[in-house]
């Protein structure tokens, strides 16, 4: 499974009885293994993309069709966007009318980059928080977002949702990001937390250290 939740839904739905299951996370790629989290490097991307060093970056990354909840997410970030100007909010994302309109609203804090999926770990560097932010359903509540993983390896703080996947709580006991319902507001990220939240994305998202949870598929398998 690729997350507990998942194993809890089998559980209710299906009568899973036994104890036999392995929780296997999506994991990073190598691109984001290999990103070198630097003051240096955060500081190139921010100010290729016209960010300074006292703007308060939010990231999307990832597509906005409609199951990915768009209406969730303005309603979460337009308040913080007409609180403090120096809010930016930048996609990472196809064209959109959603986006679109969002960036005519805001058009000083509202961006948009398509970038080559190699780049992906460079651009999200340049921020302070990834938003992972959907509607409540049984496919999210039993998700694996590799998206997760992809922020804090890039040092993001995450702005999640309920009740997502195993993340929800996986933020509450690690502190390395915010339910978005209960956000104390924008501040920034410094330097240490960015590189706590990699340390954390690495021991708990590469295939390297979820080697025993492989092998102990793999040998159910066999048998």
């Amino acid at each position: 499974a690729v997350s507990a939740q998942l194993v809890n839904y089998w559980r209710q739905v299906y009568n899973y009885q036994d104890n036999r299951e392995v929780v296997i996370p999506c994991t990073l790629n190598k691109a984001f293994e290999n990103t070198e989290l630097t003051e240096k490097n955060i500081a190139t991307i921010r100010q290729k993309l016209s960010f300074d060093a006292t703007d308060i970056v939010f990231i999307y990354a990832g597509s906005v069709a409609g199951w990915q909840s768009f209406s969730l997410l303005y309603e979460f970030i337009k308040p913080i966007l007409q609180k403090n100007e120096k809010t930016k909010l930048l996609f990472l994302s196809d064209r959109d009318d959603n986006i679109q309109n969002l960036m005519k609203e805001f058009p000083s804090q509202v961006s948009r980059r398509k970038v080559a999926p190699h780049e992906v770990p460079e651009y999200l560097m340049a921020g302070d928080y990834g938003i992972l932010i959907r509607e409540q359903s049984i496919t999210n509540k039993v998700a694996s977002p590799v998206k997760f993983a992809e922020y804090l390896a890039c040092g993001l703080k995450v702005i999640i949702s309920e009740h997502l996947g195993d993340y929800s709580s996986f933020i509450s006991r690690n502190g390395c990001g915010y339910i978005y319902s209960q956000f104390p507001g924008p501040s920034p990220v410094t330097l240490t937390e960015k590189q706590k939240n990699r340390i954390l994305a690495l021991k708990s998202f590469t295939k390297n250290n979820l080697v025993s949870e492989y092998k102990k598929l793999l040998a159910s398998v066999v048998t």
